[in-house]
């Protein structure tokens, strides 16, 4: 008994050791490829602990550079006659500065000359709102609008059409409304403004008639053809007889009269 628990430790023991004998294996391989890679390794965690720094940095400034333009704006439209924070937004917003503009210009009685500066703008959407308003001012170059007021412009150009009665030309710009689009609901109705004089495609579309519908319409127009042969022989049939009684009681009555 004593040798066999004597054997059971040796073996426990052994196992530990090479337990150790791997963990002592790795260690010294990680040290072989830390000698190896050292500079290489000590300029990734360099490069990661810059980068986050430098975000830190950067979301910081972002955010105090945000606050002060919202602040600067604020300023501006309470006073807006003053030109150095219209100059001071204008360097450090532009796009923001665009959008005041067009705010001023679409209240202004005159914003054509505002409008036509506004069509160059970096912001996309006082670009679009910028040339749309000039075109509906101008009523011109409707027909180029793109983008998120395409359809309504071509609505607009369509209506400006059909003022000037030219209901064709009308049509056709608002048969380009997809029916996806918002306004597609509106250029169905103003597709039908004129329809007396110039009637819709759809309208003037014969209607086949089924096979079945022209044997039955044949069928019945016979029997009808027929019906009425029919009732005309009838007819002179009856007027014969008609007539051949009226003779007969001529001819008796003539001979009552020659018996007398």
């Amino acid at each position: 008994m004593d040798t066999k628990k004597a054997s059971e430790n040796l073996n426990a023991i052994r196992q530990e050791f090479q337990q150790d004998e791997k963990i002592l294996e790795n260690a010294f391989r990680l040290e072989r490829l830390f000698r190896k890679y050292k500079y290489w390794i000590i300029a990734v965690v360099a490069l990661i602990v810059i980068w986050g720094a430098y975000a830190i940095i950067y979301d910081t400034l972002r955010e105090k550079k945000a606050q002060e333009i919202s602040a600067l704006y604020d300023e501006l439209v309470q006073n807006p006659n003053n030109e150095v924070l219209r100059k001071s937004l204008q360097e450090k917003a532009p796009e923001l500065y665009d959008l005041y503009a067009l705010k001023l210009a679409l209240e202004s009685s005159e914003p054509s000359d505002a409008l036509r500066a506004l069509k160059d703008s970096q912001n996309p959407i006082v670009k679009q709102i910028a040339e749309y308003e000039l075109a509906s001012i101008e009523r011109k170059g409707l027909e180029a609008i793109k983008g998120a007021f395409g359809d309504f412009a071509k609505v607009q150009e369509a209506y400006l059409l059909l003022s000037s009665g030219q209901i064709p030309q009308a049509r056709a710009i608002l048969t380009g409304i997809g029916e996806d689009s918002a306004m597609f609901g509106v250029a169905s109705q103003m597709r039908h403004f004129g329809i007396k004089d110039y009637p819709l495609e759809s309208d003037m579309k014969i209607q086949e008639v089924p096979a079945g519908a022209d044997s039955g319409v044949k069928v019945d127009s016979g029997a009808n053809a027929k019906a009425g042969a029919d009732s005309g022989v009838e007819s002179k049939n009856a007027d014969s007889k008609n007539v051949d009684s009226s003779a007969g009681l001529d001819s008796g009555a003539d001979a009552s009269k020659n018996k007398q």
